[in-house]
């Protein structure tokens, strides 16, 4: 799970709470992005801006940080 560590659209504490009461929690990375905003991976967003449901915005760092993250995950074993 890659989270924006500072989402007030869609708070990742539940989602960490589901993992970590799951059968298997070992079994799901969690990669916080500490600062990040919900959708930091939308390079057409500004930084920073509030919409109806809460603040969102483009973080490059923490796109690219979880571009190389899912690059990571879909690379085959050797």
């Amino acid at each position: 799970m890659l989270l924006a560590g500072a989402d007030d659209v869609a708070p990742g504490d539940a989602c960490e709470e589901v993992v970590k009461s799951s059968a298997t929690p070992n079994a799901v990375k969690i990669v916080l992005y500490s600062g990040a905003q919900h959708a930091f991976d939308v390079s057409e967003l500004p930084a920073k801006m509030t919409d109806r449901f809460g603040t969102i915005g483009y973080d490059p760092q923490a796109a690219a940080a979880a571009q190389r993250e899912i690059e990571k995950f879909l690379k085959p074993a050797n």
